[in-house]
């Protein structure tokens, strides 16, 4: 983006552009003729959101509304800077693993780190023709035919928002304001993640001489005016479960979609009543508050899809014991593997065998059951179970080496049964 340009006040467009825009009276955007009703001068999201007189239309108060929230990183995520033998630069800096990258950390700073194999090291950090801090890191992706690691340069602003900041709107949050509109400073605090329009609009405000506080920056954020052009008011109406929004315009067409499918039966899970009659283990699960929104959880499935196979939504096999849906805690996995993880006691596994005395041992996958062998006690039975299973994952985790992302791959390797065996 261009900065000149971005001081430029902004052009009074006519009512008409050959007769295929229509400037709103309400929000004084530009739009397509199609985005109004019929002898009306308001568009239909300025109509949808303001007008509460109109039967079964969408009022303010039931669109989500942006706040600033901060995110709570997982104790396991944190590094030991310590033990890393990193010196902090200020007493409540901390780093961040960065899992869909190849060993690296982001601190709240933007300072990042990189393990080499034998000790940790801060990324260089240069600046791009728009003066955005960027660093150059090992992203894990999918090229099609397996999982690799490819080098990949991005803003530092980025990864700060993705470990610290609630981002409500992934997709259409393009952009970045900086406190004081300073490029150098990405501490999480001080940087707002905002869409082009957003960031132009505030720009210009502080330009003209405006504080950019949070409120005159949450005002321009929450604003119908700087939305963008493809903004519709009833995508970001909590229609799923009293919760969940689509966040997105093609929706429609997206609900036959793999991904819509996972997404909505993510929040069945967690919210239906009717889903914790039959299973009541899924009373305690919860959805991050960014995967409300079906297009951030879309752009997620995305980058962590292997193509178009199908492939189980899991929360338990990065984190052990997990009751949250999100970024930090999901992996996709094909569904057999998934299976393997599975728990629930070893009353099925472990039975007395009343002809022979002793306890025999079996584990089960989709309902077939694997010969793990007789023992004498059930201590014993129980140590042998945990062993065969062990040695399993193991064996099951080499063979998807390359198959699943990285972070999983790893989670498999080192996953251990006795946390699941009380």
């Amino acid at each position: 983006m261009n900065d000149n340009n971005q001081n430029k006040k902004r052009e009074v467009q006519p009512l008409l552009i050959h007769n295929e825009t229509k400037r709103c009276t309400k929000c004084g955007r530009d739009l397509p003729i199609e985005r109004f009703c019929k002898n009306h001068s308001w568009c239909k999201s300025c109509r949808s959101t303001h007008s509460s007189e109109l039967k079964g239309t969408i009022t303010e108060k039931n669109i989500v509304k942006i706040e600033r929230l901060y995110k709570k990183p997982l104790p396991i995520r944190i590094l030991d800077v310590k033990q890393a033998g990193i010196k902090t630069i200020a007493l409540d800096e901390y780093f961040v693993e960065l899992i869909d990258y190849k060993r690296a950390w982001i601190s709240n700073y933007g300072r990042v780190l990189e393990y080499n194999g034998k000790k940790y090291v801060f990324k260089r950090i240069k600046t791009d023709r728009f003066g955005e801090k960027i660093c150059t890191l090992q992203e894990n992706i999918y090229n099609g035919e397996k999982w690799v690691f490819q080098k990949n340069t991005i803003e530092v602003w980025r990864l700060v928002v993705y470990a610290f900041i609630v981002n409500f709107d992934i997709v259409g949050n393009t952009h970045c304001w900086h406190k004081n509109n300073d490029k150098n400073d990405n501490y999480y605090r001080n940087i707002y993640p905002v869409s082009e329009k957003q960031y132009s609009a505030i720009l210009e405000r502080f330009s003209n001489g405006d504080a950019d506080t949070e409120d005159m920056i949450f005002d321009i954020i929450n604003s119908i005016v700087y939305k963008e052009n493809d903004w519709y008011a009833n995508k970001w109406k909590k229609t799923t479960f009293g919760i969940g929004y689509l966040g997105c315009n093609d929706s429609l067409s997206s609900k036959g979609d793999y991904s819509y499918i996972k997404w909505a039966n993510m929040l069945k899970r967690c919210y239906s009543e009717e889903i914790h009659k039959n299973k009541p283990y899924y009373i305690l699960c919860t959805a991050d508050i960014e995967w409300l929104n079906f297009s951030n959880y879309r752009e997620w499935h995305k980058k962590n899809s292997m193509g178009d196979k199908k492939v189980d939504l899991d929360k338990d096999v990065l984190v052990p014991g997990n009751t949250v849906y999100g970024t930090e805690t999901c992996t996709l996995i094909p569904h057999f593997t998934n299976t393997i993880f599975e728990s629930r006691g070893l009353e099925t596994n472990i039975v007395l065998n009343n002809d022979t005395g002793k306890y025999d041992v079996t584990m089960s996958i989709l309902g077939a059951k694997k010969e793990v062998g007789s023992f004498d006690s059930y201590e014993e039975s129980k140590r042998g179970y945990i062993d065969y299973k062990q040695n399993y994952i193991k064996d099951i985790a080499k063979k998807c080496k390359g198959k699943v992302p990285h972070k999983t791959y790893l989670a498999m390797l080192n996953w251990n049964v006795e946390t699941e065996v009380k």
